[in-house]
C-alpha cells in the first residue's frame, strides 16, 4: 500500500493535472476433495509409495485466490499495481503442502503481482502479466509465465534424484509457481507486432533466474487471423552465462464467422536444454467451437515427450503454459498437471439456462488421453512395475456454474479418470482410475 501512495504522490508532484485511480479485485475460493490415487500418482514413483506414506491418503483443502488491482491514469501515462496471494505456490517437495492452504500461516500471504507503467503508448515497463492466447479460450499452450511453473524445473533429463527419483520425464508437476516476470513489452499496432523481453527471478543466485525474449506478429486477413511467434527461453538471466538456450518458433491460423470459430497452433523447438542436451520439442493444437445458445467445442492436442532418460536429446516441449482444460490430467490446481508427452482429443458441450434471474450453465467434457512415449521411460528401474504403458485413459468432467450476478458466480464440479493403465505402474494398489470433486465461488468487483 505504501508503494501505491508513493507512486500517486510522485505523479501528483510531477504534474498538477488530475490522476484517476480505478480499483478492481477478485476473490476466488475453491474447496476440493482429491482421491488418494491422485496424490500418490502425482509423484510418479514406479511401484507406488510405501505403506504408511501420507500421500496415500485422500486430500481435502480450500484454495484461495485473492487480488486487488489499482489502475492509474495520469498525464505521465497509464500504470497499474496489483497485490495478492500466489495460488499453489509452495516450497516443499511434498505437492500436498502448498503454503497457500487455509489453515496454514501463509495461506493468504500477500505479495506484489504487478507493478508497471506505460510512459509511451504500447511500451510497458515493470513487473507485468504476459499471456499469448491465440485460441482465445484462456488456455495458453506456450506463453503464460504469470500462471505457470518453470519449464526448467526438471532439466536436464531427470534420471537422478531429487525429483522425480524415478525419472519418468513426463513433467507431471502438481503445482503452479505463478512466476512474476519483470521487463519490457512493446506493442506496435502499425506493424501488428509485439516485442517482449522478460526476466523471471527465482530468488537467490542470479544463475537461478530465467529470461525469455522474442516477438509476436498477428495480422487480420478478413475473417481469418494469422499469427507467429519467435521466442528465446533461457535458463540463466545473465546472457553471457547461459547454459540452457532454447528457440521456439510458432505459427497460428484462425477463422471466425458469427458463432463459429476454428483455429490451429503449432510450435517447434531447437537449442540446448542444458548439459549439451539437444532440445527437440514440438506441440500442436486444433480447436473448433460453436457458441449460439448451446456451446460446443472439439479439441485435439499433441505435446511431445522425451524418449529416453539417458540420451543427449530432450524431446519434451518446454513452455510457460497454462493449459488447464481438464480437471485431472491437465488440471494444475488439483490434478496431475501433465504438461508434456501426451496427446488428447476432447469434446465438450454446455448450455446457459436462465432461471429466476440467475443463469445456470451445465457443461460436460469428455477427453481421451494417451502418453506419446510409454512410461516409465527407459532406462528407468522397473522395480514393482509389470511393464510400460501409453494408456492414460478417458476423463469425464461435469461442471455447473450459476451466475448469481455480473460479479458473483457459484460452481461445482466433478471429474472421473478411468482406463488409465499407465497409472497402475505408479500406485501401490495398481489403480487405473481416480476422481476429484470441487465446489467454490468467484467474485469480481
Amino acid at each position: 500500500m505504501g508503494a501505491i501512495l508513493l507512486l500517486c504522490c510522485t505523479l501528483a508532484q510531477d504534474d498538477p493535472a488530475q490522476v484517476w485511480i480505478t480499483v478492481t479485485g477478485r476473490m476466488d475460493m475453491t474447496y476440493a476433495y482429491r482421491d488418494r490415487r491422485i496424490n500418490e500418482a502425482s509423484l510418479w514413483t514406479p511401484g507406488g509409495l510405501a505403506a504408511g506414506s501420507p500421500l496415500r491418503e485422500a486430500d481435502t483443502f480450500v484454495l484461495p485466490d485473492i487480488a486487488l488491482r489499482f489502475d492509474i491514469d495520469s498525464p505521465a501515462g497509464p500504470a497499474a499495481i496489483e497485490i495478492g496471494n500466489l495460488p499453489l505456490h509452495f516450497t516443499s517437495s511434498d505437492p500436498r503442502l502448498q503454503e497457500d492452504r487455509l489453515g496454514s500461516a501463509s495461506a493468504i500471504h500477500i505479495d506484489l503481482l504487478q507493478a508497471w507503467m506505460e510512459p509511451v503508448a504500447g511500451l510497458r515497463i515493470g513487473l507485468q502479466d504476459f499471456v499469448w492466447d491465440p485460441m482465445g479460450r484462456g488456455q495458453p499452450l506456450f506463453l503464460a509465465p504469470s500462471a505457470s511453473e518453470s519449464p526448467w524445473a526438471e532439466l536436464p533429463d531427470s534420471t537422478v534424484p531429487p525429483f522425480p527419483a524415478s525419472g519418468t520425464n513426463t513433467v507431471p508437476q502438481t503445482r503452479r509457481d505463478r512466476l512474476r516476470p519483470a521487463g519490457v513489452t512493446a506493442k506496435i499496432d502499425a506493424a501488428d507486432l509485439t516485442l517482449f523481453g522478460l526476466l523471471v527471478s527465482e530468488g537467490g543466485s542470479v544463475r537461478l533466474d530465467e529470461s525469455l525474449a522474442g516477438a509476436i506478429y498477428e495480422k487480420a486477413l478478413g475473417r481469418a487471423r494469422l499469427g507467429g511467434v519467435l521466442a528465446l527461453l533461457s535458463g540463466d538471466s545473465r546472457f553471457v552465462d547461459h547454459d540452457r538456450q532454447v528457440w521456439t518458433a510458432g505459427l497460428t491460423l484462425s477463422f471466425a464467422s458469427g458463432p463459429f470459430f476454428a483455429g490451429a497452433e503449432g510450435y517447434v523447438q531447437r537449442g540446448d536444454a542444458g548439459a549439451r542436451i539437444r532440445a527437440e520439442g514440438n506441440a500442436f493444437r486444433a480447436i473448433a467451437r460453436y457458441a449460439d445458445g448451446i456451446r460446443l467445442q472439439a479439441t485435439a492436442t499433441r505435446v511431445s515427450g522425451d524418449r529416453r532418460g539417458d540420451d543427449r536429446k530432450e524431446g519434451r516441449f518446454l513452455s510457460y503454459e497454462d493449459n488447464d482444460a481438464t480437471l485431472i490430467v491437465e488440471g494444475n490446481e488439483f490434478g496431475l498437471d501433465i504438461d508434456t508427452n501426451y496427446e488428447t482429443v476432447q469434446f465438450s458441450a454446455g448450455i446457459p439456462i436462465p432461471s429466476g434471474g440467475t443463469t445456470i450453465t451445465p457443461q460436460v467434457l469428455v477427453a481421451l488421453f494417451r502418453f506419446l512415449e510409454a512410461v516409465p521411460l527407459p532406462p528407468d528401474p522397473l522395480f514393482g512395475v509389470s511393464g510400460r504403458s501409453r494408456s492414460l485413459g478417458t476423463e469425464v468432467d461435469a461442471t455447473l456454474d450459476a451466475a448469481v450476478s455480473r460479479q458473483l458466480s457459484l460452481g461445482v464440479g466433478g471429474a472421473w479418470l478411468f482406463g488409465a493403465d499407465a497409472l497402475r505402474n505408479f500406485t501401490a494398489s495398481r489403480a487405473s482410475q481416480t476422481w476429484l470433486a470441487t465446489v467454490g465461488f468467484r467474485l469480481r468487483f
